[in-house]
Parts: structure tokens; sequence; C-alpha cells
């Protein structure tokens, strides 16, 4: 798999399967591709040559939908963070990870309620469920970033710098792992 951009190979001959269980570490300078790889993968953008497969799914094959590849990813990345207005509450950027939206559109359910509580609970950061997002620390928004993407419970979960914004404590504490 490969992807151009503007004329500029951002990546190039990507080969990679991912088996369940196994844990990757992508590194590499800023601007190498890591991102735009995840992006690739997450359906947020395409491959510009090659095949890829998602879930036993093909990008333009009969079947494929990015929607469907995202209900099992959970994604954090730095971009995120900008994405959520200041003024949405922690709770609703939770509920937003079940949804695969920014913002909330529907009526939860009393499920996806205790869902976000469960997940909130586990990080900590029950006490901020009525707070504004905006208002937290960078990283009090981190930790809500990452419930928000775990609580789906992913097939795969991609952490895209996931401890940037994070103090020392927060950093060492394992209870997001």
């Amino acid at each position: 798999m490969s992807k151009i951009k503007g004329g500029r190979t951002l990546l190039r001959n990507i080969s990679w399967k991912i088996q369940p269980g196994e844990k990757w570490l992508v590194y590499g300078l800023n601007g190498a591709g890591k991102s735009t790889l995840l992006n690739v993968i997450n359906a947020y953008d395409f491959a510009t040559t090659g095949d890829i497969s998602l879930f036993d799914m093909k990008p333009g094959h009969k079947g494929y939908s990015a929607h469907h590849v995202r209900e099992q990813i959970g994604y954090i990345s730095g971009g995120l963070r900008d994405r959520f207005a200041e003024g949405e509450l922690v709770r609703d950027v939770v509920l937003s990870g079940l949804y695969k939206s920014i913002g909330v559109y529907q009526k939860p359910t009393e499920n996806d309620i205790e869902r976000v509580h469960q997940i909130l609970q586990r990080f900590n950061m029950m006490h901020f469920e009525e707070s504004y997002f905006g208002q937290l620390s960078t990283g009090e928004q981190q930790r809500v970033l990452l419930a928000r993407a775990l609580v789906t419970r992913p097939r795969l979960l991609f952490l895209d710098e996931p401890c940037n914004g994070l103090d020392y404590v927060g950093r060492e504490n394992s209870y997001w792992i």
C-alpha cells in the first residue's frame, strides 16, 4: 500500500498485518507518515495504490463500510482534541466514541450511559462527567479522549501519542492500559 498526496509520497510499499493479541509500536521522525498510516487504516483517508483489507473488507469492494471499520477501532490522536467544542460535556465526548462521531446527535440509551459511567470510573474521572471538556487541563482532556477510545471495547486500538499532555503521574499510571 502506498499514499501519495500533492505529488509527494507519504507512504511507500507498506505491508503490515496485525494479528489478534499483538501489540505494535510505530515510531519515526515527525513527518515520517505515522499519522497518515493510521488515518488510512481508520478509513479517514485512502491508499493511493495497493490493496488494503480491514476486518475482511476492502475499500472500494462490495460490503465495505468505513463506518463499520471505525466501529471496531478505538483511536486517539493529537488532532482529535481540537475537534471538540469547549462547551461540550465530558459525558458527551465519551458518548461520541460509541457513535464514532464528533458530538452526540442521537438520544443515548440507558446501556450507553452505563458504559460511559463504567469507563469514567475506570479512569477515575466520574467527577468530571458534567464538566465542560474545554475547562479541563490538557492532561484531563487526554484522559477523557482515552476513555472515549476505549468505551466501545474495540478490537483494535490505535494510540497516536496517547501520553501527549499527560503529566508524569498520568503517564506512569497504568489505569488506561
